[in-house]
């Protein structure tokens, strides 16, 4: 879709059960908080992809998969992103280089994925992993200069590379 010129906020109807791949990408003007129906069950790869003017996103509980870079470069997406516990599967980059200032990851998580948080420098404090993460992978939360500490659970195997690389 080429949505440079759609403005305002965005309304998806309970009738929407996936929202496809690149959907809305790259539609910067989109703007406020983006509510998905509990309709849907999917959201695929880069689907809001460079939509700067999103502030908030309210994520269904009928929400099973985030797909590859889905919310990637949202920066303007700010306040506490609440995965829902019906999510097992994030994509990597999913939500690189968003504005969040705080995260819940649910424990129905096994495996944090290849940049999926990375650089998300917004985000400040301790951030805890829940006992269901068995594997962070490559430069998670690379660049994520505001987290002062990670609480990690004995359930980790694996740390991949640079998976914190500029946390401080």
């Amino acid at each position: 879709i080429n949505c440079e010129n759609i403005s305002g906020t965005l309304t998806i109807p309970r009738s929407v059960m996936t929202i496809g791949e690149g959907a809305f990408a790259n539609c910067s003007r989109l703007t406020g908080t983006l509510i998905i129906p509990n309709s849907v069950t999917t959201i695929g790869r880069n689907a809001f992809l460079g939509c700067y003017g999103l502030t908030g996103i309210e994520l269904p509980s009928s929400l099973t998969s985030i797909e590859y870079g889905t919310f990637k470069n949202c920066r303007g997406l700010t306040g506490t992103l609440i995965i829902p516990s019906s999510v097992t599967t994030i994509g990597r980059d999913a939500f690189h280089a968003c504005g969040f200032t705080s995260l819940v990851i649910p424990k129905s998580i096994t495996n944090i994925e290849h940049g999926v948080f990375s650089y998300c420098s917004r985000l400040t404090g301790t951030l805890i992993i829940p006992n269901s993460v068995t594997t962070i992978g490559q430069y998670a939360f690379d660049g994520c200069s505001g987290i002062t500490g990670i609480g990690l659970p004995g359930s980790i195997s694996n740390i991949e590379e640079g998976a914190c690389m500029v946390c401080r």
